[in-house]
Formats: structure tokens, C-alpha cells, sequence
């Protein structure tokens, strides 16, 4: 058997709600040790161990199992207790694939059982033999030494609680993130928010990058000066650490659809739910659901007691938002006249209009009035005042230098040039929806687009699809294979494109700027561009310079301004 890779979870996940250790072993088809074999081990165990390992029964005699009984049995032998172990395959189609869970308080003892209790089943599984009385030797010297450093917490005592709003979801984290953060800041509030962009501590980026994992929360949290942390909670974070906190005041679930399927051990929509209602789950006050999303709608029944869920939702006559408001819950909606209502039971306040919240480009980003009334709400159950809260959100402007690559608008050459970071079939669905809205006349709709190199192809395909129906003419680039071979992503989004679209122009360009580049080429006076950048900045600056050099100049000075 093999240990293929192995982590320490530090703070809530999805196996448990205190830290774990997940290891992930292929078998190499040694699934069960023969009952006699193990009962002679055992005795050498209990012998050994005293007390720290449980009888073993004939049915019981499962390799994983046994492996993560014996690592818990190891810690708690030196007095590290492993309060819980759990043994899971890992997909239908890796029979051989098991992940190994058990709790921990020492990760150098959590590693080091773990290598014992392997050795030792091998051993017993090729009959050969094994020094467990020197390995066990050698445990307690790694103890020791851990013994000196302290045990892992993910609660932290640095400070007094403060406010927490954990943002999760497929498609909007980013932008909706950085709503709330706009308006707590502008109550006067010093924030501390966490985004795929960065980390910023009350405006100011302190650090760029992806930060929306487990050591940026920990970062903002354990800085003094911060009043309210928001925090973007995305999946990748929750499963290679667990979250940075132990629990939020308000958790907001934007939608669940299908991306990174079939990456760590996440195969259907159904897994990815679970994932990410774990923030739900970790809220100590509010849930912010979207009612027209039915996995986000299912997670109201798991939610922590005391905690109250809390709807958005674009379509006023959506059942569950009204059975909710009949029951006498909170919910944020878009009215049939545009305006955004918080309603509580039978009464409803209007707030503002669609129309009139910059980042939603006149009302034609459907998605990003969503993301208004799933920021809403949250603002709301942290306990600002509603038309407080309209009035700053109507000077929110999703920019390049306030939200980069996300909803940005340039003009080029009489080209309106729409710049967004969508990257999978649902996200290019509704960014289409609104370019299709913009565009006026006889303009042509252009697409220069991509997606990362780890979605299957069966998404890469579904992402062709979409934008083969909705752009009259397509480049597809790749940035970002992930593993894929070059042309690989290119190929698989092409296919999708001219199964539905057999007659229309389709280019595929290695380079992202060059891909830009062609596509500003291609487009006429009045057409509209949509460029989603999986790059940088630098990356869009540069593509719109093989074209228009001055107009590249004029938007860099913008962005640096």
C-alpha cells in the first residue's frame, strides 16, 4: 500500500467540526486481513498498547479501518487523544482508494502513528516481521519533542470576538465579498476582508494573490485593529485546510452549480453542496440562502440551533421565499419593477432600483443584482440600517481598480469591451445574458474566452456549448492547463462550440494577449467584446496595446490611479 498524500484540516471541515487528519492511501488491493492473522497481531497490540485499542471483531477486519483505528490507538497510547476516526472511499471508480480521518492534537504524532500503523499492516499483510516495540519507541521521542510546541488550535483567544461574514457559493464570492466590505466600511467600520484578489485590511491591499483560504482568514482575524471581518470562503480553501475560523455571525451561500467537479474526491453537485454548506453550518446567527437555488435552499435544515435563515431571491413569486415570509422570516427580493424590496413576514420596504447600483450595468448584470441582494441581507442580519445600507451600495463601482477583471467596461475603438473572470458553463450563461442586453442594433456579439485546464471535459465541452450559442464569432485561448496538454482546453471548448454552432467563425489562439488582440481585430464600430481574463491586468493592458497602443496607455494610467 501507498500513501499518496496527506493533510492536516485546522479548522472545521467537512468531516468534522474540529481538526483532522486526512490521509488519502490506495490499497494496491490488500482491502482485508485474514481473521486469525489479526487476532494474533491484536494480542501483540494490546499488549503494547494497554487500553488504546478497541477489541477487533470478524467484521472488522478491513484494511482502511484498521489502519485508522491503529493511528488514533498510537496517539492516545502517548496521550494524544484522537477523539474520532473515519475511513472513506474515495470514488466508485478508485476501488483501491481510501481516505484515512481520525482527530489529532500534535501533527508531527498524527504523521509519525500514522507511518506506524501502515508499517505495521504491511507487515502483517506479507507475514513479515515488524519491531513495533522500537517503533513505538521512536513515537514517543517524536512526542517529546512535540510536546514543546503547542497543540493546534483554529479557535482564536488573541482578541474579543468581532463580527464575522463568511461568503461562499460557485459563482459571485468576489464581488459580493466586496459589497458588504464597501458598506461596513462605509458605516465607519475598519474591515478586514479576504478575496481571490487579496487581502485588504480597511481598503488597503496588504497582500495580492488568492486569499480565499484558511491562512488569509487567519491573517485578518488575528489582526487587532479590524472591527468586522468579511471573509470570500471558497471550496479549494475548505478542503485543503478547513476554514479559518471556528465559527461566523453570518454565513451567505450564493449558489451551488457545476464547476470543479471531479477534483478531490467531489464528483457530483450534491458533494460540492455539502462542501460548502459547511459555512452555512459554522454560522452562529444568520444564513444568507438563495431561495431560487435548491441545493441552498436543502441547507436551512442543517444549520446550527438558534440560527435563522434568511432568503434572496430574484423572483418575488418563488415558492419557498414566500412560504418563508409567511412564516414570518426575512428575505431580500427583486420586485416586477425593478427594485430591489427587504421584506419581513407581511411587510416590504423598497430600497433602491436595480437600475441604479452601478455594478449592475443599468440592471443588465442579472447575476450582480443577486449578489446585491445576497449582501443585502447579510448587511442587514449583521443589523445596519436598510436604507443605509441602499445608499452605499449605489456608489459601489465594479471597476478595475475596486473589483479587477470582474464586470469591468472599456470602450476601444467604438468596440464596448465587457472584461470578466467567468469560468464555467452557468457563469458564461449569465455573463452572455447581459452582454446580449448591451449590445444594440445590428452589433455582433464576440467572445475571446477560456477555463482552467482541471475541469472535465464533459464542462469544457458544456462551457463550447454555451458560448457557441450565444457569440457570433469565438476565440478561445488557454492560460491555465492545469495539467492538461497544450490545446487540450482549446480543443474540448471548441468541440462544444461547433456542435451548436457549426457555420460560425471559431479561432483557437495559444496566447491570451494575442487572443485579445484578434478578437479587437474582429471587432466593428458598435459590436460588443466580452474577454474573460484568466490573467492579470497586465495581461488586458498588453492585449489592448497590440491594437491601440494609446488607449492601452489611457487605461493603464486608470487602473494605477
Amino acid at each position: 500500500m501507498k500513501i499518496l498524500n496527506s493533510r492536516f484540516l485546522r479548522g472545521p471541515n467537512i468531516y468534522a467540526m474540529e481538526p483532522c487528519f486526512v490521509t488519502l492511501i490506495d490499497l494496491k488491493s490488500h482491502s482485508t486481513v485474514g481473521v486469525e492473522v489479526l487476532q494474533e497481531a491484536t494480542a501483540l497490540i494490546h499488549k503494547l498498547m494497554p487500553g488504546s485499542f478497541a477489541p477487533i471483531a470478524i467484521d472488522q477486519c478491513e484494511v482502511p479501518w484498521l489502519l485508522v483505528r491503529l493511528t488514533c490507538a498510537a496517539q492516545a497510547w502517548l496521550g494524544s487523544t484522537a477523539t474520532f476516526c473515519n475511513a472513506l472511499a474515495f470514488s466508485p471508480s478508485t476501488p483501491n482508494l481510501y481516505r484515512l480521518i481520525s482527530g489529532y492534537q500534535h501533527e508531527a504524532v498524527a504523521e509519525a502513528a500514522l507511518r506506524l500503523a501502515v508499517g505495521f499492516i504491511t507487515a502483517i499483510l506479507h507475514q513479515q516481521q515488524f519491531d513495533l516495540e522500537g517503533q513505538l519507541d521512536e513515537l514517543k521521542k517524536i512526542a517529546d519533542t512535540s510536546a514543546h510546541s503547542p497543540a493546534t488550535f483554529f479557535s482564536l483567544n488573541t482578541k474579543d470576538h468581532i463580527p464575522v461574514v463568511a461568503v461562499t457559493g460557485t459563482n459571485g464570492k468576489t464581488t459580493t465579498t466586496l459589497l458588504i466590505s464597501h458598506v461596513l466600511r462605509a458605516s465607519g467600520l475598519r474591515t478586514g476582508t479576504t478575496t481571490t484578489q487579496g487581502i485588504y485590511i480597511d481598503g488597503q491591499c496588504v497582500k495580492t494573490g488568492d486569499c480565499s483560504g484558511y491562512w488569509s482568514a487567519r491573517r485578518v482575524l488575528s489582526d487587532s485593529s479590524v472591527q468586522v471581518a468579511t471573509l470570500e470562503t471558497a471550496r479549494g480553501g475548505i478542503l485543503k485546510r478547513g476554514l479559518g475560523f471556528d465559527r461566523c455571525d453570518v454565513a451567505v451561500v450564493l449558489n451551488v452549480s457545476s464547476d470543479h467537479l471531479g477534483l478531490d474526491g467531489i464528483e457530483t453537485l450534491e458533494d460540492l453542496a455539502q462542501v460548502k454548506g459547511l459555512v452555512a453550518r459554522c454560522a452562529r446567527d444568520s444564513v444568507v440562502l438563495n431561495a431560487d437555488d435548491a441545493l441552498c435552499v436543502a441547507m436551512r435544515d442543517s444549520l446550527a440551533p438558534r440560527c435563522k435563515a434568511v432568503f434572496f431571491a430574484m423572483d418575488p413569486r418563488n415558492p419557498v421565499l414566500l412560504e418563508h415570509l409567511r412564516s414570518g422570516g426575512a428575505a431580500a427580493c427583486l420586485n416586477d419593477d425593478g427594485w430591489l424590496l427587504w421584506c419581513h413576514g407581511s411587510e416590504s420596504l423598497q430600497l433602491i432600483q436595480a437600475v441604479d447600483l452601478p455594478f449592475t450595468m443599468q440592471g443588465h448584470a442579472r447575476y450582480n443584482i443577486a449578489n446585491a441582494l445576497a449582501a443585502f441581507a447579510a448587511l442587514c442580519c449583521l443589523g445596519l440600517e436598510p436604507t443605509a445600507i441602499a445608499r452605499s451600495l449605489a456608489c459601489f463601482v465594479s471597476n478595475a481598480q475596486s473589483n479587477p477583471l470582474r464586470g469591468n467596461l472599456f470602450e476601444i475603438d467604438g468596440v464596448l469591451l465587457i472584461v470578466d473572470y467567468a469560468h464555467n458553463a452557468v457563469a458564461y450563461s449569465a455573463l452572455c445574458e447581459m452582454a446580449q442586453s448591451m449590445r444594440q442594433g445590428n452589433a455582433r456579439l464576440l467572445g475571446v474566452i477560456t477555463a482552467p485546464g482541471d475541469r472535465r471535459s464533459e464542462d469544457l465541452y458544456n462551457t463550447g456549448l454555451v458560448c457557441g450559442q450565444n457569440f457570433d464569432e469565438l476565440v478561445v485561448y488557454e492560460h491555465d492547463p492545469r495539467g492538461r496538454s497544450s490545446g487540450g482546453i482549446a480543443s474540448e471548448i471548441l468541440r462544444g462550440a461547433r456542435s451548436i454552432a457549426p457555420n460560425k467563425l471559431m479561432h483557437g489562439e495559444p496566447g491570451i494577449r494575442q487572443a485579445l488582440w484578434l478578437g479587437l481585430s474582429a471587432a466593428r464600430p458598435g459590436d460588443v467584446l466580452v474577454f474573460t481574463c484568466a490573467g492579470t491586468l497586465d495581461d488586458l493592458v498588453e492585449g489592448i496595446r497590440l491594437k491601440n497602443p494609446a488607449e492601452a496607455n489611457r487605461i493603464a494610467l486608470g487602473i494605477s490611479a
